[in-house]
């Protein structure tokens, strides 16, 4: 579970500033998110930012032609919707959890106001807008390079140190995702990813489930991330 107010959230990020307390985001709400719930929708009112402490979510986003095209996976301590709250402008993408857990939630007029009070307060917001940005970076990084069995190892890897546990086949990562939406996530065909997964070395490596990503074998994960 998320902390009280006013106390280190147990992830260290993004609610740990300098290995202290954000004053800012101990201001948030703690909500329990389930798998599969939409946090919102594209063309809806932007009026909140949502914070990720347990859970992951796919944010997603719908061309003119009717085509749903994946953006970004956000797992733990990822920011969500912060430039559409603060600008008030309509949500430009739809975000839906895959991995259920807490998360901090602010409304779009608290930060705005934040803003305008200018000061420390001001500077927290910037704060957010930087890890949003770093964030982003780390995740195009992620994919901008490598086969489709590297670029599905960093990010099992990533989900893996985020959400996962061990268990009696390996680390298990606890996420609802098909393997075409995986493949979307990835930047691939889902024919093209269903074969890197029938490779041996990579078949010994993980299994993506419906319900669940295994990996038996941490080490040769890192290997094939790197």
């Amino acid at each position: 579970m998320c902390p009280a107010p006013r106390r280190a959230c147990p992830c260290d990020r993004p609610c740990s500033e300098m290995g202290r307390p954000s004053e800012l985001l101990a201001e948030g709400s703690v909500v329990t998110l389930s798998s599969e719930q939409i946090l919102w929708r594209q063309g809806q009112p932007a009026d909140r930012v949502v914070i990720l402490c347990g859970a992951a979510a796919i944010v997603s986003t719908c061309t003119p032609g009717g085509d749903r095209r994946v953006m970004e996976l956000m797992t733990r301590g990822s920011v969500l919707g912060l430039g559409d709250a603060l600008s008030g402008r309509s949500r430009c993408c739809e975000a839906e959890v895959v991995i259920p857990g807490p998360c901090l939630v602010f409304t779009g007029d608290q930060l705005r106001y934040k803003v305008r009070q200018g000061g420390a307060a001001a500077l927290a917001v910037a704060g957010l807008m930087s890890t949003v940005a770093r964030q982003s970076g780390g995740r195009v990084a992620e994919l901008g390079y490598g086969s489709v069995a590297a670029r599905l190892a960093r990010v099992v890897l990533r989900l893996c140190n985020e959400h996962g546990a061990l268990g009696a086949r390996g680390t298990v990562v606890p996420i609802r995702i098909s393997r075409a939406r995986l493949a979307l996530v990835l930047g691939c065909r889902p024919e093209t990813l269903c074969r890197a997964l029938q490779d041996p070395l990579l078949s010994r490596t993980l299994t993506v489930e419906a319900d669940f990503i295994v990996v038996p074998d941490m080490a040769q994960l890192t290997r094939l991330a790197t």
